[in-house]
């Protein structure tokens, strides 16, 4: 995600779509795969 973020202000990066898309689909692909995860007995 910080090659899409890198030197890259919050209002710029808000205003450029392709760059928050982006981003918001890699934290869905993150949480999908965190959702697989089995929780380990303590």
């Amino acid at each position: 995600m910080t090659r899409f973020t890198n030197a890259v202000s919050w209002t710029d990066f808000k205003a450029n779509e392709e760059k928050y898309e982006a981003v918001n689909r890699k934290f869905e692909i993150i949480g999908k795969a965190a959702r697989r995860l089995s929780p380990q007995d303590p």
